[in-house]
């Protein structure tokens, strides 16, 4: 008989970087009440110290998904790992939401707790999109606090809700997955309604440590800033949170919620969904190759 499925499932996309994996994978089964969830692990093979990793913290609720990535590049094997997690997850009438989680990064203890208690809390709300667990902000009075946030997804580390997944599904935002990343084709999705953030960060983000597809060196304000918040979050545990809306310097675009501004962001969720679409950007680049073809035809024919 298949064992009935959780509320939420815990979704992991693995890969290399065998010292990252290992601090991962015990933040993640060391997490309050990780041990009452699912667990999807996307293993890409082809690290042998990654599969002993995942194998070895496997418990009877961890389901693992071995993938060979040999024939997509990194961005498509990062965008179809997640996709197969979420699909997989999803398809289980029981799951409400999905926690997503990189190689490269650490969560909180209380992860968990603050996700069941903002699902609680939001999910009759039809512009609640998901959770992000990351900040930038240390101070220590606002540890026990959240915002409501107009921002996309987090992409080391997020949930998305089975509505916001419908969503997904009805824009065919799965023919993006080959060219686009997927934080960028689910963000004006998730803009057009509200993210909740905690406003000390639930995770530490090693996404500059050996990454594939970066130059960081560690030194980046974003991570010394992040950094900052994790150890504020370290300094104590927090069990219960309360809203408290403050702006978070991710980027000029990240704002506070306010629901007057959704006719707005709907309408730019729907121009951004059109501009991810392949077709358009065959029809940008045949226009672009057009207009090339006309210029020099009128070059030529004023030389004569």
């Amino acid at each position: 008989m298949e064992q009935k499925y959780s509320a939420g499932v815990i979704n992991l996309q693995t890969y290399s970087r065998p010292h990252l994996v290992a601090k991962c994978l015990e933040s993640i089964y060391a997490m309050e009440k990780a041990v009452n969830y699912h667990k999807i692990i996307v293993l890409q093979v082809g690290n042998r110290e990654v599969e002993e990793l995942v194998y070895d913290y496997a418990d009877s609720k961890t389901q693992i998904i071995e993938v060979d990535g040999t024939e997509r590049s990194p961005l498509q094997n990062m965008n179809f790992n997640r996709w197969l997690a979420l699909e997989e997850a999803f398809k289980h009438k029981e799951v409400n939401w999905v926690l997503s989680i990189e190689e490269d990064v650490e969560v909180a203890r209380e992860s968990l707790l603050f996700i069941e208690q903002i699902y609680q809390q939001f999910c009759f709300e039809k512009k609640f999109r998901g959770i992000n667990l990351g900040s930038i902000l240390e101070n220590p009075e606002l540890l026990n606090t959240y915002s409501l946030q107009r921002f996309g997804v987090h992409g080391c580390g997020s949930v998305l809700t089975r509505r916001t997944w419908r969503l997904v599904k009805l824009s065919l935002i799965e023919k993006t997955t080959r060219d686009f990343p997927l934080d960028g084709a689910l963000e004006g999705l998730v803009k057009s309604g509200f993210m909740v953030n905690p406003n000390i960060t639930m995770y530490l983000d090693r996404g500059w440590d050996s990454g594939t597809h970066n130059k960081h060196t560690g030194e980046e304000t974003h991570y010394v800033l992040n950094e900052k918040s994790w150890k504020t979050r370290q300094s104590k545990t927090t069990l219960s949170f309360e809203r408290f809306d403050i702006q978070i310097p991710w980027r000029s675009d990240c704002i506070i919620y306010q629901s007057k501004d959704n006719p707005v962001h709907t309408m730019k969720w729907v121009i951004m969904r059109i501009y991810h679409a392949k077709s358009m950007h065959k029809l940008f680049s045949y226009c672009m190759k057009l207009r090339i073809r006309i210029k020099d035809y009128l070059a030529s024919y004023n030389t004569h």
